[in-house]
């Protein structure tokens, strides 16, 4: 996942009512400073039909043009819908309301995925061009502290303006990259690559003391943070997910796979307490999940229903 991309799950209940053209909304979350809500439907064919709607018509002249990809969540397996590219545009008259993308029957839904007319759907969303919104800077790396930096680092086509003895008793990748025998460390003006600018100013950000994780932006961070060691903002990164962190225990369990996060690991296992909860986590491909998660969630299965 991106620094411009962010995940929604949403839980759908008592769909055994619904007739055809009932719209069903999940909770809205907030991403990017924006609202966005996961909504199904049952179409009029009985299909089953799916949108992320961001109702934003207070940005007039916003444009958000997304990609998205659902997954219907089970504990028998998963599918995913076919990725689809949506523009939404903003003016004086309103925002364009939601429109849905067809899935699957609404029959197959109901017996493959449901259980006690519950259905679980997560998506991806990734934002491909956003005009009319921007982002609050906490702290400038720009040209107006140039005087105080002795380092200038290009991310895309951005300059940062930093200091070389900062960044590196911040991480050792960056005191060999520009105190030691690397090439860099002879260099005013050193490229990064395979980084975008937007997530190394709120990497930056992070590093100098800035309150600056949200939801949206915590996976690209966790990549900047790992790929340099930043143990200080690894920290922070880890106790965000534990204590303000919206995510999925789901999504939670997997970052804590791949970032060796323990702390997170023990508290989300410690928050589930039913098999609603269990089901939710195991839903989907386990390979994704860690082996010794995934025995504890089935030993707390087990224990459970002896109850």
């Amino acid at each position: 996942m991106t620094d411009k991309e962010f995940c929604m799950t949403g839980v759908f209940t008592d769909l055994s009512t619904a007739v055809q053209g009932d719209i069903r909304s999940a909770y809205t979350e907030i991403h990017f400073g924006l609202p966005w809500i996961i909504k199904i439907k049952r179409e009029v064919n009985n299909f089953l039909g799916l949108c992320v709607y961001c109702p934003i018509d207070k940005h007039n002249g916003c444009t958000i043009e997304t990609r998205e990809s659902f997954q219907v969540m089970s504990v028998n397996g998963n599918t995913r819908s076919p990725d689809t590219r949506r523009t939404y545009q903003y003016s004086a008259l309103g925002a364009t309301g939601p429109t849905f993308l067809m899935s699957m029957s609404w029959e197959e839904m109901m017996s493959s995925y449901a259980v006690d007319g519950v259905v679980t759907i997560s998506v991806t969303v990734e934002i491909l061009r956003v005009v009319g919104i921007e982002r609050q800077i906490l702290r400038n790396f720009d040209e107006s502290t140039k005087d105080i930096s002795d380092l200038v680092l290009k991310v895309e086509d951005k300059k940062f303006y930093v200091s070389r003895l900062f960044l590196a008793g911040q991480s050792p990748v960056f005191k060999a990259m520009f105190l030691g025998s690397f090439e860099e460390s002879k260099k005013d003006e050193v490229v990064l690559k395979d980084t975008s600018a937007p997530g190394f100013q709120i990497f930056l950000e992070l590093l100098h003391g800035e309150q600056s994780i949200e939801d949206e932006t915590v996976n690209g961070i966790l990549t900047l943070a790992d790929k340099y060691n930043t143990t200080a903002v690894r920290t922070q990164l880890e106790t965000f997910l534990i204590r303000d962190s919206r995510k999925s225990t789901r999504e939670k369990l997997k970052l804590a796979k791949i970032y060796n996060f323990n702390r997170l690991k023990n508290k989300c296992l410690t928050g589930i307490k039913t098999m609603n909860d269990i089901r939710d986590c195991l839903a989907g491909n386990l390979s994704d999940m860690d082996q010794s998660v995934v025995s504890a969630l089935l030993q707390k299965a087990v224990t459970f229903n002896q109850k």
